[in-house]
C-alpha cells in the first residue's frame, strides 16, 4: 500500500477509533548504565513547586506552587523562608524559623520547620 494511500486511510478514520497501540517490544525495561558514584549537585533555588499525596487530610493533597501571598496571621506570626500554596484548595506550607517557647520542638531541634 503507498503511503498516500495510508494516510487518507488514517485521515478518514473517525476520531474515536483511534488509540496508541505499543507493539511487541515497544516497552523494555530501563537498564540504565549504572549509577555514579562520588558526584555533587548544588541546587540555586528552591523548587517551583511540588505533588503532595497520601495525606489523611484530604484537602491537604495536591500541587503545590511557589506564592509570595500569604495569610496576614501567618505573615505576623513567622519569619518565613519558602512558601507553597495549594491554589485548588487554600492550603498553604511554609518553611520557617523555628518559633522558641511554644508548646512543641522542631525535629531534631533544628532551626527551621515546615508549618501547615
Amino acid at each position: 500500500m503507498k503511503p498516500s494511500a495510508i494516510l487518507a486511510l488514517v485521515a478518514g478514520l473517525p476520531t474515536t477509533c483511534v488509540a496508541q497501540i505499543v507493539g511487541p517490544g515497544g516497552m523494555t525495561t530501563y537498564g540504565g548504565g549504572g549509577r555514579r558514584h562520588g558526584g555533587t549537585v548544588r541546587v540555586r533555588e528552591p523548587g517551583k513547586g511540588f505533588f503532595l499525596a497520601g495525606s489523611s487530610l484530604t484537602d491537604m493533597n495536591g500541587v503545590y506552587v511557589t506564592t509570595n501571598q500569604l495569610p496576614a496571621a501567618i505573615m505576623a506570626s513567622h519569619n518565613v523562608s519558602l512558601a507553597y500554596e495549594n491554589r485548588v484548595t487554600g492550603w498553604s506550607m511554609v518553611l520557617a524559623d523555628a518559633q522558641q517557647g511554644k508548646p512543641w520542638r522542631a525535629y531534631g531541634d533544628g532551626k527551621s520547620e515546615w508549618c501547615a
